[in-house]
Formats: structure tokens, sequence, C-alpha cells
């Protein structure tokens, strides 16, 4: 994923809208979640 990406959504209702990257970053954020609790 580019350093320099930036997830613009407020709130998330659906993938539809989502690019690739966004759902990348959605995951990757999820799994960074996991690790701290």
């Amino acid at each position: 994923m580019d350093p320099d990406y930036r997830f613009s959504h407020k709130h998330i209702l659906g993938l539809a809208d989502l690019s690739p990257e966004d759902i990348q970053a959605v995951l990757q954020t999820a799994e960074s979640f996991k690790e701290i609790s």
C-alpha cells in the first residue's frame, strides 16, 4: 500500500463504494487492532 495513502471515508456503510486499496486499509487496520486486544 502507498505510504501516502489516506482513507477518506467518514463511514463505511457497504463495500460497493470502496476501492481495493480502501478495503486493504480496513483489513490492515483491523489486524492491528487484533494485535492490541
